[in-house]
């Protein structure tokens, strides 16, 4: 697939670049592009507006008082905190298997909530039109900290921590390395790709082709490739997906474009397993770029992660385009957080990395077994966090979905990649760190199978699934549990 934006649409990135040099206009296309402005603008308009229409009419109505309003705040104030105490509570009531979300530890959750969430972390090295700030040190020295981190656990020479999130760096990679005009290769929907890419590239006037994979194996087609390379001669390979059971075949990737192109690995699902060298690190096989979102099977918070193979021109194209065009301040409280995470995937990442995949092929092996088939290649069910189940047609997946939903246990609906049909991905990185083992996924595996398949009361499983999602309340890998040292036997393929 190929697709071009018009002539018209692709200049307003071109007259963004060229007024980011103004540095009044700078610092308003930083502002746009935070949404305080606008956010600040609608709001002193709708006080305006309130309080003229309150004057004009003389009324008397309590509710434009100041005194209603304090009222108001506080009755909304106490349900959004009831709302927090709910999910707080919920989240160890329930099965989560979304395969995007873990959950944080309390060293993690601290550092989140800390002072640096009311400060600004301005890079030393940052365009003109861009203030320094004071009482930085903390600050830098936090992101430096978080960035070696980065680097050991990666084995990169270059760690960005400011970008905000996984889509955020999407757009990053992708106006760092192509001009309008350029191509980019890309995971093609069907094949598990992330839905954001083509729309950056649309927008931006960049065309887009979707790298070949063989059907039946559902890989990436080297050869297919090598041809396809030399016809369109890409910027960027960008390894987007988002459904994802193996590694990319990264090496074979590098062999069949050559030194030239950028190779950039969206990890945002493998993070974790790749610290934990449970999953193939990219940079050690020919990739430029590994990056994603840090809580997927990484252990929070939601941010997002750039390593370099190398310190050079392509680490370089990356840093000098996220400031000023994307972050300005960049969320020190978040970037704390992450190291906090870091150092307890450096601490209990092998062990964890290991645990993850054999909790994922067991609840794959379980559901295969009681009739809810598992989509499988001649690899196995999974190399990942992730296992797909097929289920039926859309309505017929939507309904076991919903079912599922009602007795606590939380999946996300897809249509299942290189398939017509529908189903669910699962993910077993969030209830591994609950402490789940082999055992307890074969009974999460039985609850769902009694689920879909057998139609028990769901009252009944209710019950049952929120008694043995209590009795999992103990967080582990994190620093203060020792237990999650002990390292699990090396995980074999289940077919």
């Amino acid at each position: 697939m190929t697709t071009r934006r018009t002539a018209s649409r692709s200049r307003s990135r071109h007259t963004r670049r060229r007024f980011s040099h103004s540095p009044g206009l700078c610092r308003d296309r930083e502002t746009n592009s935070e949404g305080r402005v606008q956010t600040v603008t609608n709001s002193c308009a709708l006080r305006g507006l309130k309080a003229g229409n309150a004057h004009d009419e003389g009324s008397s109505d309590p509710a434009a008082t100041g005194s209603s309003g304090s009222t108001m705040l506080r009755e909304q104030t106490m349900r959004i905190n009831e709302l927090v105490r709910q999910m707080d509570e919920k989240r160890w009531r329930s099965l989560n298997m979304i395969a995007s979300e873990n959950i944080a530890s309390e060293a993690v959750s601290e550092a989140l909530a800390s002072d640096f969430a009311n400060r600004y972390l301005i890079p030393e090295e940052r365009p003109e039109c861009i203030w320094d700030f004071p009482n930085q040190s903390y600050n830098r020295e936090v992101a430096r900290i978080t960035e070696d981190l980065a680097k050991k656990l990666f084995v990169g020479e270059y760690a960005d921590v400011r970008p905000l999130s996984g889509n955020n760096i999407a757009y990053i990679i992708i106006t760092s390395h192509v001009p309008i005009g350029g191509t980019v290769f890309r995971i093609p929907d069907t094949c598990g790709g992330h839905f954001a890419t083509v729309p950056i590239c649309e927008r931006e006037g960049i065309n887009v082709v979707d790298i070949p994979f063989d059907r039946d194996t559902c890989e990436i087609d080297l050869e297919a490739l090598r041809s396809l390379y030399r016809r369109h001669r890409p910027e960027l390979i960008f390894l987007d997906a988002s459904m994802v059971l193996f590694p990319q075949p990264t090496a074979g990737i590098r062999a069949a474009v050559g030194p030239e192109a950028v190779i950039s690995y969206d990890a945002s699902h493998p993070l974790g397993l790749i610290a934990g060298q449970g999953f193939a690190n990219p940079l050690l096989e020919g990739a430029d770029v590994v990056h994603g979102s840090t809580h997927k099977s990484m252990f929070g918070p939601q941010k997002g992660l750039i390593v370099c193979r190398e310190d050079g021109e392509v680490a370089a194209k990356i840093r000098d385009n996220i400031t000023p065009l994307f972050v300005s301040n960049s969320h020190v409280h978040h970037i704390a957080a992450l190291g906090v995470a870091l150092e307890e995937l450096d601490l209990h990442g092998k062990v964890y990395a290991r645990q993850v995949i054999r909790n994922a092929q067991t609840l794959a092996a379980t559901l295969d077994a009681g009739n809810v088939e598992v989509f499988t290649t001649d690899k196995g069910y999974t190399q990942s966090h992730q296992i797909w189940a097929v289920i039926g047609d859309k309505d017929e997946a939507y309904r076991s979905f919903r079912a599922l939903e009602r007795i606590n246990i939380h999946v996300n609906q897809i249509k299942v990649p290189f398939t017509d049909r529908y189903g669910f991905r699962i993910g077993a990185s969030e209830l591994t760190r609950r402490g789940f083992k082999e055992g307890d996924m074969r009974q999460v595996g039985e609850l769902m199978v009694r689920c879909i398949r057998e139609n028990a009361p769901p009252a009944t499983l209710l019950g049952e699934v929120e008694a043995f999602a209590l009795s999992k309340r103990r967080l582990s890998y994190s620093f203060d549990d020792d237990a999650a040292l002990v390292e699990p036997a090396p995980t074999v393929a289940l077919v």
